[in-house]
């Protein structure tokens, strides 16, 4: 049976209700939404509040940031970079920062920078610092530090790249090196005089000392050698610091150094009653090292176990492989060291608080350069230690293939061979004479550039020590003289600095480099190494391209060398047949027969093989 309709009138009353109710609905829908966008409006008044303060503290800083994308993309810059690097926030803010062109008249390198950071821009973990040189539209320098940067939900939105302007920290650095190097010049000259010849004095040279004379004598000669090791810890702090300080890598026979350093030390631990062990397998392989900074990393760890070990003690060095390095251990019974102490063992100027340090002198510079040494080869150095208990400092040193061999002839051979030594301080030039006298050797002397030039070429003598610090010109001028003049150019020249002049000395045809004072072992030892060598070996450069090969043969015939040239494969084995060089240096790429085609000859011909 089907529903009867409503009345009209009730009809209209129900369309009527549902209206008010749908008009109620919908009042209360428009009143939820106004509260939620007021709700909304204040958390954005808020957050904008928020935001605007963190860019004015962002914009307040002294550092220029910017914030990169995982993608390479620029999310945000704060107003620092774009003064410091006259961009406009909408120039650089949402363009790919590879795309971004400006930087390549930004910086001195661009394109290392760039490479910098499109390498780093995705990695989620590590931080680094570096020093850029910055050009425009000012020159800087800039320490860029940087550091990934996540959610509060551990998304990875990007790094963040922040620049420091260091250029007048820097600057400072390097008046506060200059001083330093000016100091110790000013220092080690007299020093130099000083301590040799009181090294002489004790050593009979003028006579018989009665001991009161020894007495005093051994006093200046302790308090001389502290002065020459704080200038030498002071300098190489400098250095450090500068980065300055360049690593002469060679094959090196660490178990021989450990034993050379020992054996130097040996005398004043037997006289403070000390046991010395040595504990080093005979089959310990060659290490990557500098020679004199290893000896100095072995000196200084086994000086602190003699010192802070008392009468009666022990020191023991040990050495082992270890997969790619070799440990050295160096172990004292001495007064060992607290928790605290080993923390801050290794800061520059720390000295333990207990009464044997304050008795024994030191600057607490050691261990730190130590470290800093240590970790230059790409070792690392620790400490286990406890009061009373004695201490075990352990340092490693990366393995290479290959032994350390040095070819050295008798000495009588070299017996009357002629030196000429050159240098400004007429009692320090003195004292090299009387060094090299006692060992056999003829001796001229120069205080000067001209004169040293003058007797080079009409003494022609077996070798040249050269002191960087002349009154007419500096000594690397005076070496350039020599390697390109022909009637001095194959004397091979020795340079003696207060300075670290190494490097370039060697760039310009030295043969070796020491440091200024110089003990009569140390400088006889160089002597003797460089004249017993011969310096006349042939070498063969092949090389298809004149301008190299002439770059090479002329550094080379600068050293002293002689050099003959070929300019292809077959030219090279032609001549290394006829002229037998005791060295071949070829270039891979050549025409016609190329380098391993004519190593392949060399290799089979008994004549040549080696």
């Amino acid at each position: 049976m089907e529903n009867a309709p409503l009345p009209e009138d009730e009809a209209q009353s129900l369309d009527a209700l549902r209206l008010n109710q749908a008009l109620a609905a919908q009042r209360a829908v428009d009143e939820k939404l106004r509260q939620t966008l007021a709700e909304l409006e204040q958390q954005y008044r808020v957050a904008e509040h928020a935001r605007s303060e963190t860019r004015a503290i962002i914009d307040a800083t002294s550092e220029a940031i910017i914030l990169i994308s995982p993608g390479g993309y620029i999310l945000s810059v704060d107003k620092q970079f774009t003064e410091y690097f006259a961009l406009r926030p909408e120039d650089v803010a949402g363009r790919r920062f590879d795309e971004l062109h400006e930087f390549e008249r930004i910086f001195a390198d661009p394109a290392a920078f760039k490479a910098l950071v499109t390498a780093t821009a995705r990695d989620e973990k590590s931080q680094f610092t570096e020093i850029i040189t910055q050009f425009w539209p000012r020159a800087r320098e800039l320490e860029l530090y940087s550091n990934p940067v996540q959610s509060a939900g551990g998304e990875h939105l990007g790094r963040l790249y922040v620049f420091r302007d260091v250029t007048h920290e820097r600057a400072v650095d390097r008046m506060k090196s200059e001083f330093v190097s000016l100091v110790s010049h000013e220092l080690r000259t007299p020093l130099t005089s000083i301590k040799g010849y009181v090294d002489l004095l004790l050593e009979g040279d003028a006579g018989a000392l009665n001991g009161e004379q020894a007495e005093y004598l051994g006093i200046v000669k302790n308090n001389a050698d502290r002065l020459v090791n704080l200038i030498n810890d002071l300098l190489d702090v400098s250095r450090i610091e500068s980065g300055n300080i360049q690593l002469q890598r060679t094959s090196l026979d660490i178990a021989q150094s450990i034993r050379e350093v020992a054996s130097s030390l040996k005398p004043q631990i037997e006289e403070k009653g000390q046991q010395l062990e040595l504990n080093i397998p005979e089959a310990l392989p060659a290490v990557s090292g500098d020679a004199g900074r290893v000896t100095q990393i072995l000196t200084n760890l086994l000086s602190n176990a003699y010192k802070y070990t008392p009468a009666g003690g022990t020191i023991t060095i040990t050495a082992s492989a270890q997969k790619s390095m070799v440990r050295v251990d160096v172990r004292d019974t001495g007064i060992g060291l607290s928790p605290q102490e080993q923390a801050q063992l290794f800061t520059r100027f720390f000295r333990a608080r207990n009464q044997t340090t304050q008795e024994v002198g030191g600057t607490g510079l050691g261990l730190s350069i130590t470290r800093s040494l240590v970790e230059m080869h790409g070792g690392e150095i620790i400490v286990s230690s406890a009061p009373g208990q004695g201490s075990t400092f352990s340092f490693t040193l990366p393995i290479v293939p290959g032994t350390l061999e040095r070819k050295t002839l008798p000495l009588p051979s070299l017996v009357g061979r002629r030196i000429l030594v050159v240098d400004d301080e007429p009692d320090i030039a003195n004292l090299i004479r009387r060094y090299l006298k006692r060992a056999g050797y003829k001796v001229h002397i120069a205080h000067n550039a001209a004169d040293a030039l003058k007797l080079a070429r009409t003494e022609h003598p077996d070798l040249i020590t050269l002191d960087i610090m002349l009154p007419d010109t500096d000594g690397l001028t005076l070496l350039e003289w020599l390697k390109n003049d022909h009637t001095t150019a194959e004397i091979p020249v020795l340079l003696l600095s207060i300075v670290d002049e190494g490097e370039p000395g060697k760039f310009l045809g030295a043969v070796d480099y020491l440091r200024k004072p110089i003990s009569e072992s140390t400088l006889l030892e160089h002597v003797n190494v460089i004249l017993a060598e011969d310096r006349a070996h042939l070498i063969l450069v092949a090389d298809d391209d004149a301008d190299i090969r002439r770059l090479i043969a002329g550094n080379l015939r600068r050293a002293g060398y002689q050099v003959t040239e070929a300019s292809n494969g077959s030219e090279a084995v032609a001549l290394a047949q006829s002229e037998h060089p005791g060295l071949t240096l070829i270039d891979i790429r050549m025409p016609g027969m190329d380098g391993i085609a004519a190593l392949r000859i060399l290799r089979a011909d008994p004549a040549t093989r080696g």
